[in-house]
């Protein structure tokens, strides 16, 4: 995890570029008979969803571990533009907070730009932009209240933009923890365990039907986390929640993504001058 507030250094975005270029190379990873693109599509179809639990266990069963995380980065990737709307609650300094933070979030992936609205919560009313692609080295915030009198421009690494999260906005995105609990997953693999996530917990809500994943490492610093619980959608393919937690069972984040849309977003979407964010 990385421990910084909405700052992305230049390092980072390269980073996240890299990353996203070792999950495509990573995908051919799997077993040599399973086909990624044939399990893709029938998520897709929503055969998954339709299957009962032990068909669907039997099915994860026959595929690499990484099958639901990797067909979720196949979807994502050819949707670069999307807006969700995240709930998290983070540990950070030791504390819990007892209400989740709400953001509207939207996001392009090339060139890197994100947009948060804080509609709910501790934060309420905070704004951050940020964009690669004309202030690669500054995020643009506004404080909801009266700390909201005017918006500034901070730089990336100031400390300031360290005080309530783990994580870059960079890094609220989705693909973030998919990427990096397939990391986790390949080096278990690598190092000779046997990973069975077909015995995760499978259920319904309404009608959608999930699939959770936990995944249990030697945390950090080679993992990404002690403990991770990925909540898969098996109607959409996409990840809903993730849950990370230390190894005494302290819960370190808790995310959750729902009202997933694809967007193209028009141009002034990342733009600072945009009358609608009030910057």
């Amino acid at each position: 995890m990385t421990n910084s507030h909405f700052g992305i250094s230049l390092r980072s975005t390269w980073y996240l570029g890299a990353m996203l270029a070792v999950s495509l190379a990573t995908l051919a990873a799997a077993a040599s008979d399973f086909d990624l693109q044939a399990f893709k599509r029938r998520v897709e179809a929503g055969e998954l969803g339709k299957l009962d639990e032990q068909a669907l266990r039997t099915l994860l069963a026959q595929s690499p571990p990484s099958a639901l995380i990797d067909t979720a980065l196949l979807i994502l990737q050819e949707h670069p533009d999307y807006q969700a709307v995240l709930s998290k609650k983070e540990r950070v300094h030791g504390k819990l907070p007892s209400q989740p933070d709400v953001i509207a979030l939207k996001f392009r992936r090339e060139p890197m730009a994100t947009y948060g609205e804080w509609i709910d919560g501790p934060h309420k009313g905070r704004r951050v932009l940020y964009n690669s692609a004309t202030n690669p080295t500054e995020i643009t915030v506004r404080e909801g209240g009266w700390l909201g009198l005017i918006s500034v421009h901070i730089d990336l690494d100031n400390p300031i933009t360290k005080r309530d999260t783990n994580h870059s906005i960079t890094e609220m995105g989705i693909e973030y923890v998919l990427r990096k609990t397939r990391a986790d997953l390949e080096t278990l693999v690598n190092r000779g365990k046997t990973i069975d996530v077909s015995r995760g917990k499978w259920y319904k809500e309404g009608r959608a039907h999930y699939f959770e994943i936990i995944n249990e490492t030697d945390g950090p610093p080679d993992f990404y986390a002690h403990w991770a619980r990925l909540k898969f959608n098996l109607d959409t393919g996409l990840l809903e929640e993730v849950e990370i937690r230390d190894r005494d069972g302290n819960v370190l984040e808790l995310f959750s993504y729902r009202d997933i849309e694809w967007a193209r977003f028009p141009a002034d979407t990342f733009d600072e001058n945009n009358p609608a964010y009030g910057f």
